[in-house]
C-alpha cells in the first residue's frame, strides 16, 4: 500500500482522532492506578483483588477446581503446612447498602456487556420497573454505543449477529492474559447467572464445551504455570 496516496488532510485527521483517544486512554489508566493506590492504602491485597476480578469472568466450578488443585500442590511441597481452618477463617457478611450496590452493579455490568454483544433488549431478565431493570437498560444502551464507537463510522454489525467473545481459560485469568487493561469480556450476561423473574429462577445455559480435538490442542500448547 502506497501511504503517500493519503492526503495531508486525511493524515492530520487520523492523527487528531488517535491523539484524542490516546489522551482518554491515558486518563482512564490514571484513574485505574489511583484506585489501586487507594486500595493498597486501605490494606487491600491488590493482587488478590485483580485475580478475583479476572476469575469472576469464569465458571465458579472451574475456579474452585483450580484453586483446590493449586492449594493441594502447594501443600504437597510444604508438607501440609496450609490448614483448612486457616484458609476459611472469614465471613461473607456485608452491610445491606453494600449488597444493594453490588446487585445494581451486577445489573449494570450485565446490561453493558449484553449491549456490546448485540443481545436483544427484550432479553433482560430483571423485573420491569425494578431498579435493576432500569440499570440494565441504561447500561445496555451504553454498551451498544461503545461497540459502535469502536467499530467506527459507517460500519454495521452483521444482521442478527450475536457474537460471543471467547472465554479465558482459568490459567489465563489467574495469570492475567494480556495484562490488566487488555481483558476479554465474558459471554452474554443474559445467561451468566441465575436471575429471578416473577418468582421463578431462570437457569443459565451451559457453556459450549471444547471438542476433544480442541482440548488436545490446548493441552499440547499450554505453557506450564510458574
Amino acid at each position: 500500500m502506497d501511504h503517500a496516496l493519503a492526503s495531508n488532510d486525511v493524515v492530520l485527521d487520523y492523527l487528531r482522532q488517535y491523539s484524542i483517544q490516546k489522551r482518554e486512554c491515558e486518563s482512564a489508566q490514571g484513574v485505574l492506578r489511583n484506585i489501586v493506590k487507594r486500595a493498597k492504602a486501605d490494606g487491600i491485597n491488590v493482587k488478590a483483588l485483580t485475580d478475583a476480578h479476572r476469575a469472576l469472568k469464569l465458571d465458579p466450578g472451574e475456579v474452585s477446581a483450580h484453586l483446590r488443585e493449586f492449594i493441594r500442590i502447594v501443600n504437597l511441597r510444604n508438607g501440609g503446612a496450609i490448614e483448612r481452618d486457616e484458609l476459611f477463617d472469614w465471613d461473607t457478611d456485608v452491610a445491606p447498602a453494600t449488597r444493594h450496590a453490588d446487585d445494581i452493579w451486577d445489573a449494570e455490568n450485565a446490561g453493558y456487556i449484553a449491549g456490546r454483544n448485540g443481545v436483544d433488549i427484550r432479553e433482560c431478565l430483571y423485573d420491569p420497573g425494578s431498579e435493576q431493570h432500569a440499570a440494565w437498560l441504561r447500561e445496555h444502551q451504553k454498551g451498544q454505543a461503545a461497540i459502535a464507537r469502536e467499530m467506527g463510522p459507517g460500519v454495521e454489525r452483521a444482521p442478527g449477529g450475536r457474537s460471543r467473545p471467547r472465554q479465558l481459560d482459568i490459567e489465563d485469568a489467574i495469570e492475567g492474559e494480556g495484562g490488566e487493561g487488555d481483558e476479554i469480556p465474558p459471554p452474554s450476561p443474559t445467561y451468566a447467572g441465575r436471575k429471578k423473574r416473577a418468582g421463578k429462577t431462570v437457569k443459565p445455559k451451559a457453556p459450549k464445551q471444547r471438542t476433544a480435538a480442541a482440548r488436545a490442542r490446548h493441552v499440547s500448547t499450554a505453557a506450564p504455570m510458574n
